[in-house]
């Protein structure tokens, strides 16, 4: 599993590099609105995500460990492709069929058709590409899934918007899709064989209705997530305009820094605590989510309050002056990110310890907060934007709680909150006001900004090392092995 950690870890950073390059490229090839429109892609996917996916992305990586029968495993396999290719390719057909109508709900002009066609070739790419992925994370198959993604999520984007640099975001992101489709094709033939294995076996009607019984209860949380997720660029690009869209999509993209980070450990959890709790060992799940916990709390609190702090600098070099204000909502959002990181993790614990699907409880109460908190926010009155930002803020803090009261719940250790972790909070605080003091006496450009922040880095490195945090004690001992 470290292996396994260590290769998807390096390959979701490569896929995060390329998220902002590729919106980098964008900003200054199709201007300011171009990133609206993009991001509006982007953000629309997620929406679609459950409609599409059916859960099943959850139900496969889930079952398949359970499941040592080759003939078992080809049914899983099947079952879930099916499914995922009919509601994708149904979601596409309904897009094209109406796209003077989406193009009004999506970007608020009814003409922008060839964003949604864009959108529509992007339903049926992300519905291959997922469902493939989550097969191969289902059998810890790591490396073929990590190539699939490295490819279609890194690589492919930014050679499409390349490549289109001389038409627009609509030609970019149909190129985008056709070719993730033709990489899928032929880079997962050993999936399309154990599909073609279960159609010769004849059906399987209980491990259908064990896949679906699974899955389909988790679709009202994922349609709250894509509402957290795709609700607020929304919201704000029919109450404003596609730059305001773009501003607020920066923020939003950094928030979702800290899931590319924790990306390895979300998706290689749910197998691995599917296992061990198969095999009855408790005692293996609290140790390592403990120490899972202090590591979070201390990594995500440090890269809140340094990205704070440098946010105007970081912003100006991404994507230039034209989307410089974005800062102040950097800033704003970043109070979100412990909280944001530990339902990201914990919610596959939590998908992996029972049934019942008390994660899609949580996203639906947190994203009924972001609207309450939304429309509260523009009546103070807030510009659309930053109204978007505080009630993310909002939604995403009363998620962690809710995923974090879950675990405790279903756990019951005894030794998450200890003196030392309100300590290190402490030097956190202490680190970003010296980073802060730094940049202002020495009025810092974007490379000295860098420098500082990037010696606040080993500061923080030091300092849980001598402060004998148990999350740093477990790496170092892992590496001297």
């Amino acid at each position: 599993m470290k292996k396994d950690l260590l290769v998807t870890g390096l390959t979701q950073g490569l896929v995060m590099i390329a998220t902002f390059v590729v919106i980098g490229l964008i900003a200054r090839f199709f201007s300011s609105s171009g990133v609206g429109e993009f991001m509006l892609i982007r953000r629309s996917l997620y929406f679609l995500q459950p409609l599409i996916l059916l859960g099943i992305t959850v139900a496969v990586p889930r079952f398949l460990p359970m499941h040592a029968d080759p003939e078992k495993k080809a049914h899983i396999a099947a079952i879930g492709f099916w499914a995922v290719s009919f509601a994708s390719l149904a979601a596409a057909a309904l897009l094209l069929a109406q796209r003077p109508l989406f193009a009004q709900w999506v970007f608020g002009e009814a003409d922008q058709t060839g964003l949604v066609t864009g959108l529509a070739a992007m339903a049926v790419a992300f519905g291959l590409h997922s469902y493939a992925y989550s097969y191969y994370r289902g059998l810890m198959h790591i490396r073929q899934a990590n190539v699939l993604d490295s490819v279609n999520s890194a690589l492919l984007p930014v050679l499409a918007v390349l490549l289109c640099a001389g038409h627009d975001v609509a030609t970019a992101v149909v190129t985008l899709a056709l070719t993730m489709i033709a990489f899928t094709l032929v880079h997962c033939r050993d999936l399309w064989r154990k599909v073609l294995h279960s159609l010769r076996l004849g059906g399987d009607a209980a491990t259908a209705k064990s896949l679906l019984t699974y899955g389909l209860p988790r679709i009202p949380g994922d349609l709250a997530l894509a509402g957290l997720l795709f609700g607020a660029p929304l919201l704000v690009a029919h109450a404003a305009d596609l730059h305001q869209v773009g501003r607020f999509s920066i923020a939003q993209t950094v928030l979702m820094l800290p899931g590319a980070a924790l990306a390895p450990l979300s998706i290689l959890l749910l197998p691995y605590i599917s296992a061990r709790r198969a095999d009855g060992d408790r005692r293996t799940i609290h140790r390592q989510t403990a120490l899972l916990f202090h590591g979070l709390l201390d990594l995500s609190a440090f890269f809140a309050l340094q990205m704070a702090v440098m946010a105007d600098a970081l912003v100006r070099l991404w994507v230039g002056e034209g989307l410089a204000d974005a800062a102040l909502l950097v800033r704003l959002i970043m109070f979100a990110v412990p909280f944001y990181a530990l339902y990201f993790v914990f919610r596959s614990v939590l998908d992996a310890t029972t049934a019942f699907p008390i994660t899609t409880l949580n996203l639906v109460i947190a994203f009924l907060a972001f609207l309450g908190f939304y429309f509260l926010c523009l009546r103070w009155p807030l510009d659309p934007a930053l109204s978007a930002t505080l009630a993310t803020v909002g939604a995403y803090v009363l998620l962690g709680i809710m995923t974090l009261t879950g675990f405790l719940v279903y756990y019951r250790p005894g030794n998450l909150f200890d003196p030392a972790t309100l300590w290190i909070l402490l030097v956190n605080l202490g680190l970003a006001v010296a980073t802060y003091y730094l940049r202002v006496v020495s009025k810092a450009g974007i490379p000295l900004s860098i420098l500082i922040g990037l010696c606040a880095v080993a500061a923080f490195a030091v300092t849980a090392w001598r402060m004998e945090r148990d999350w740093m004690g477990s790496f170092i001992n892992r590496r001297a092995q």
